[in-house]
């Protein structure tokens, strides 16, 4: 027999469904709460403490209206455009250029067209060209925790990742395992996840810093003059082999095709031109076609155009040229800019020379 005052006190289905509702409006409202003091904390916090390229940043703006050209890549940049030889070369042909190298190892996009747009920011008051290495979207970050991974994983930013990533024809356990880090870094960015750390460790640190060893070079970074390791070597003359017998290219993805768009755009919104390159490469993946038009593509990446770029002699490893080729590549780039870029561009140069 049922107690009645069991009955009256036993807890009703509207009554539960009712607590259910609360609990979950008030966990709603904490998350919108939480997520928009992460905002606005977000906002006001300085640019992140990354390596190389927070030091980057900060000495192009200390010297923001030196500088007309900016490259902005990966280590094939950093490594291998020597700035004041490219002035040099530049102003022996009737057009002075002051440029500074903004690569970094390891920059692809999208974390590359990201720091561009941070550059963009910055309101360079004499920017003619931007100088930007043409790779596609590399789908995998490493040390997702580290802070160089996480400040350019913003909600566009990786929004358009897991769409380029989604687009691939692989298996959902492989989309998986690229997804992952990044999702993970973009937790961590959202939540401003040890930026107060970082400011804190950056300002007790300031005083105690050395100059970085591009600051004399506008950004350059010259490779140890050493031989190619056997191993190196190997590799090397493999891969050369191999584009050398054939040189696939491949479609670029949609995905990266808008943000290639996009990137045009926010260029020439800034008063500049955007110049793309295709770094001497002995990757054959990395011959990108169907590109769209819009900006002067300089491409380096066939031996058969350029064999001299493509000598065993003048690479320090199996990817990156050692200080004479980085010597030969800058001089070539400098003559193809002037005949591809500043011959055919007269009224933008004139334009933008007159600001």
């Amino acid at each position: 027999m049922i107690d009645p005052h069991d009955a009256a006190s036993s807890p009703k289905p509207r009554s539960l469904l009712a607590s259910a509702a609360r609990a979950a409006r008030n966990l709603a409202i904490c998350l919108l709460a939480f997520a928009a003091c992460c905002a606005v904390l977000g906002a006001i916090l300085p640019f992140p403490q990354v390596p190389v390229v927070t030091a980057k940043r900060e000495y192009l703006k200390a010297h923001l209206s030196e500088y007309d050209t900016l490259f902005i890549g990966s280590s094939r940049f950093v490594h291998q455009i020597i700035p004041a030889q490219f002035d040099a070369s530049l102003a022996a042909a009737g057009t002075p250029v002051r440029s500074f190298n903004l690569g970094v190892d390891g920059m692809w996009p999208p974390e590359s067209l990201y720091f561009l747009r941070q550059i963009l920011a910055l309101h360079p008051p004499r920017l003619k060209w931007v100088v930007i290495e043409l790779l596609e979207t590399r789908p995998f970050v490493e040390q997702a925790n580290s802070a160089r991974a996480v400040y350019w994983h913003t909600t566009p930013v990786t929004f358009s990742l897991v769409q380029n990533i989604l687009s691939m024809r692989r298996p959902w356990t492989f989309k998986w395992e690229k997804l992952r880090p990044h999702l993970w870094a973009w937790l961590q960015r959202s939540c401003n996840y040890g930026c107060g750390a970082d400011w804190v460790t950056a300002q007790t640190q300031r005083s105690k810093s050395e100059q970085p060893f591009w600051f004399t070079n506008s950004g350059y970074w010259a490779e140890p003059d050493e031989p190619i390791k056997e191993g190196e070597l190997k590799q090397l003359t493999a891969n050369l082999e191999s584009i050398r017998q054939q040189l696939p290219s491949y479609p670029m993805r949609p995905a990266f095709r808008e943000e290639f768009l996009d990137c045009i755009a926010a260029v020439r919104r800034a008063g500049a031109e955007p110049v793309f390159i295709l770094s001497p490469t002995v990757n054959k993946f990395e011959n990108v076609r169907d590109i769209p038009e819009g900006a002067p593509v300089l491409r380096f990446n066939n031996p058969a155009e350029y064999p001299q770029l493509y000598e065993p002699e003048i690479y320090y490893d199996s990817v990156h040229l050692n200080r004479a080729g980085a010597s030969l590549y800058t001089d070539l780039l400098a003559e193809r800019f002037l005949e591809s870029v500043v011959k055919v561009q007269p009224a933008s140069r004139n334009q933008n020379a007159s600001r």
